[in-house]
Order: structure tokens, then sequence, then C-alpha cells
């Protein structure tokens, strides 16, 4: 099982989508545009959907808005489909575990960059910041990845990846100059 972990810096095309599915779990979407660096008179930009879950999903329709700055970090899926015209199409998702943006001219804040991670979203808190709350119309997100806002699952997966690399290197020799290692039972 490979992992396709990413982080991406871009500004939110819409104001972020919140869906409250039937199982109960809140559901947050937003496309985040990411500009190439500029080279000619024409800019462009790769476009990924967004999607948070839970508590974290329920902090990010809270403080993002439509072009503001956003960091998005976790797990790369592809989202395959077909258009009207039966054209295939390949969208990128981010399935957020860490969302983060700048502070904007708020009191009694040191500069820095607010961040929402599964921290906040097993009870932290995060200091406060006023955005309004809007639409986003994408009929894709209903289908994306419904699953991965486990966060149980998420987490049991974390631990079977860590168990796997501690296993790799267990038997290992110690690095040249490094500590020996103690074996593990």
């Amino acid at each position: 099982m490979g992992l396709a972990n990413i982080s991406i810096v871009g500004n939110l095309v819409k104001a972020p989508e919140q869906l409250q599915l039937a199982s109960g779990k809140l559901k947050t979407t937003f496309v985040v545009a990411v500009n190439h660096a500029k080279k000619s008179e024409s800019e462009s930009a790769d476009y990924y959907n967004v999607v948070a879950w839970g508590r974290l999903a329920e902090l990010a329709g809270q403080y993002l808005d439509k072009g503001q700055q956003v960091t998005a970090t976790g797990r790369l899926t592809l989202d395959r489909w077909t258009d009207k015209n039966g054209q295939a199409r390949v969208t990128p998702v981010v399935n957020a575990d860490q969302i983060a943006f700048p502070r904007r001219s708020q009191p009694d804040f040191s500069g820095g960059e607010t961040d929402m991670s599964r921290t906040f979203a097993k009870g932290g808190s995060v200091r406060s910041v006023k955005y309004k709350e809007a639409d986003v119309e994408d009929e894709n997100f209903d289908d994306i990845n419904e699953e991965a806002g486990d966060e149980d699952e998420d987490e049991d997966e974390d631990e079977e990846i860590v168990e796997r690399v501690k296993g790799v290197f267990a038997d290992a020799p110690p690095v040249k100059g490094g500590r020996k290692r103690a074996k593990t039972a």
C-alpha cells in the first residue's frame, strides 16, 4: 500500500461548503488554486479539491473564506469521473488532516499561522478569527471518499505504518558514528 501525502499552498476559489452526512459526520469541501511561478504574461494554476471531516471540517467551514490563502496537508487521491459529454476526467483530492492559514488583522495575535489539525479535532482549541460562510457547487464532492471521515481508521492505518517502519529498522545496523540501538521485542 502506497501513501501519497501532499501539502498544497494556494487560495480558496470559493467559500467552503459544509455537509452533514446521514451518518452524522460533518464534511467540509473547498477548492484551492495553486499558482505556478509566473514565467510569462499568462498565469496558470492547478486546482485541488480539499475534503475535511469532523472537528477539522467544522473549523475549516467557520474560519475559511473565498480568496483566502490556505495550506492543506493530507492524503492525495484521484477522483475519476465522467463529464456530461462522456469525457473521462480526473480531479486531485486532498483528504486533509491539517489545514493552516495566515492570520489577518487580528488583535492579540503574534504573527504566524493558525493551525487546525487532528490535535484540534480531538478537543483542542483554535484562536478565533471571524470569516463568512458561503456555498460551493460541485457535484463530485458528495461521492468522494465518504469513508475517509473515519478518523479512527486513519489513526489505525498510521499506527500500522509506524509498526511496519519500526520492524524494517529494528534489525538495521547503527549509523556509523551514531548511537547503538537496543533491539525491541
